[in-house]
């Protein structure tokens, strides 16, 4: 059938019946107008602009952001590796800058050629650091460039600055379009600083030994360094140590003192009597531990009661009644050991407690009076420290040589029949109480008199003959009075054992455990080991570890406060203190390393 519908027009969203031609067109425009159709794709074209040009810009600024954080981990690294190393010695800052010289290379992620690595611009060293972070830090100490340090800056110097080298990337975004850069720079800069701090110690300061008059602040670290090198001479040197109690005035090498507790307190102890307000410092040097820290950077002062503090010394050498009986009654409290090794020139009681009755041997110190019942020996005295034959308190520094091994020397002139002194070319190491024996000398003889000025020997009893000029003399050291023959060690002391000795008196301590011969029993029946009156021992309870403090520089005295420490160091008692006459003596041993279980590094990022 034909198709009468009406003709219409096919234009999208203006179909009408057919219409007037004007009417057709607005009505077309009109529909157009309202079509909706693909009108969104000119707002994504524009957004894509968008969205890419804001992706590119945060990886930009994600590569940026990366960057400046790996130059800063970097110069973190660095500058604690700088600071590890400031401990206050003479060489710490070459040190530092050779471990930031040195140290592995850190590679970055977006740096190219050149700019690949972390790379340093400046190394300083500071004193101090300002009081506020906001504060720039203007000036310095040395650095690792033109300004070399010196060891005056090095003994002074705490904190290490480590500025890295800019490093730039180019940049995705095209910024050059919009009048900016193509590239971005960034660097990083540390700020790190050391301490050591010393825990579980007794809180003792003692006068840098080796320091003089007229010694700069890093010239008297530096000859306690050198004191601290292994096999150093002055290690054997003895030192006499003397209280400051009750001195105002200047502290000179060898004084000695006591600290407060910076972290942890002192101990209030479980045995013995109290000594007012000095009860914990006395109790910290007897007892086994202390909870005490003190920091390198500084220390202050505690006051303390030196003869009671001496008597707390004497537990370690197991010695109870002492000077006062303070501890007289904890021989049995674990919290007060012995040490495994106290030969200490004391003979023992009667009976089968005799080890807690024990008597000082006559001539004491050293402490040694020939064979027999009588026979027993601590560590000797340094020759120099002797006067006579007998401890010179005028002397506080020894010299080193002392009498492991026997000495034996010719007589420099004839004696007549029932003579007692006997002439020698020297009478060096020779001290009252040592064991002599030769042609004409009775058997048990021992030196009752030294005239150093003269070199005449006086012994006791008399001889039985003429005896000639040249006749040999055999004056018994340590080791043979200490081991006499029939013992373990007889014979086997160790090497540098001789007069005067090339072996520190620790090594011998050390050197009769390793080997048992500390149990020897000597003609007067002392022991090291095996006959105690405490009833529990510790090892290296004769080591005392202290602050070493450069009091002629820094013009300490009395009660100071924020005392900077020039090293933490290790003494060796080498004789206990029997009367309120004696003083201590001990060995200067080294200087305390991390890792021993004292001694602890802080090394910390400040900025």
């Amino acid at each position: 059938m034909p198709d009468n519908r009406p003709e219409t027009l096919s234009v999208s969203g203006c179909a009408r019946p057919d219409t007037a031609p004007f009417a057709t067109v607005r009505r077309c425009v009109r529909a157009f107008c309202r079509d909706t159709d693909g009108v969104i794709l000119p707002y994504v074209t524009i957004m894509i602009v968008v969205i890419v040009g804001v992706g590119v810009l945060a990886l930009d600024g994600a590569r940026y952001m990366s960057l400046q954080t790996q130059l800063q981990q970097g110069a973190d690294a660095l500058a604690l590796a700088a600071a590890e190393e400031l401990d206050r010695l003479p060489t710490s800052t070459s040190r530092a800058c050779n471990a930031v010289n040195n140290l592995v290379t850190n590679s970055t992620v977006f740096g190219t050629g050149t700019n690949a690595n972390v790379r340093v611009s400046s190394v300083q060293f500071l004193s101090t650091l300002p009081a506020s972070d906001n504060t720039p830090i203007t000036s310095n100490l040395c650095d690792c460039g033109t300004n070399t340090c010196s060891s005056d800056n090095s003994v002074s110097a705490r904190f290490a600055v480590v500025t890295v080298q800019p490093v730039s990337i180019t940049s995705i975004l095209p910024a050059s379009f919009f009048g900016g850069a193509n590239t971005l720079s960034t660097t990083g800069q540390a700020v790190a600083g050391f301490d050591q701090v010393e825990c579980n110690i007794t809180p003792l300061f003692t006068c840098n030994p080796f320091e003089t008059q007229g010694m700069s602040y890093a010239q008297a670290t530096q000859a306690l360094v050198n004191a601290a090198v292994s096999g150093s001479s002055l290690q054997r040197s003895l030192i006499q140590l003397q209280g400051t109690q009750g001195n105002n005035g200047q502290y000179f090498p060898g004084n000695f003192g006591y600290l407060q507790a910076q972290t942890g307190a002192l101990p209030g102890g479980t045995c013995g009597s109290q000594q007012g307000n000095s009860s914990s410092v006395v109790q910290a040097m007897a007892l086994r531990s202390s909870n005490v820290c003190v920091r390198q950077s500084s220390v202050n002062f505690q006051t303390g009661n030196d003869q009671s503090v001496l008597e707390a010394w004497n537990v370690r050498f197991d010695l109870w009644s002492g000077i006062t009986g303070s501890f007289k009654n904890c021989s049995g409290d674990s919290n007060y050991p012995s040490d495994v090794n106290v030969r200490k020139g004391f003979t023992p009681g009667n009976g089968a407690n005799g080890a807690c009755k024990p008597s000082a041997a006559g001539n004491w110190p050293p402490g040694t009076t020939g064979s027999g019942a009588a026979a027993a020996t601590g560590f000797p005295l340094d020759n120099n420290m002797l006067s006579n034959g007998s401890p010179n308190k005028a002397v506080t520094i020894g010299n080193g040589n002392w009498s492991c091994g026997d000495i034996v020397a010719n007589t420099n002139a004839s004696a007549a029949q029932g003579s007692t002194s006997l002439k020698f070319a020297s009478a060096a190491g020779v001290f009252a109480g040592m064991a002599v024996s030769g042609t004409g000398i009775a058997a048990g003889s021992f030196v009752s008199a030294v005239d150093s000025t003269n070199t005449t020997v006086t012994i006791t009893r008399g001889t039985s003959s003429l005896i000639a000029s040249g006749t040999a003399m055999t004056f018994t050291g340590y080791w043979n009075t200490a081991h006499p023959a029939g013992t373990s060690g007889a014979g086997h002391a160790p090497s540098g054992c001789t007069t005067p000795a090339t072996v520190s008196r620790y090594s011998v301590y050390q050197y009769e455990l390793a080997n048992g011969y500390a149990s020897d029993q000597s003609g007067g029946g002392e022991q090291g080991a095996g006959a105690f009156c405490s009833a529990t021992q510790a090892a290296s309870r004769r080591i005392l570890h202290v602050a070493m403090l450069n009091c002629l520089n820094l013009s300490v005295n009395g009660n100071a406060n924020n005392v900077p420490v020039a090293a933490f160091a290790q003494l060796f008692m080498t004789l206990p203190i029997p009367t309120k006459d004696d003083v201590p003596y001990a060995e200067f041993v080294g200087l305390d390393q991390p890792g021993n279980g004292f001694t602890f590094d802080q090394v910390q990022l400040y900025r």
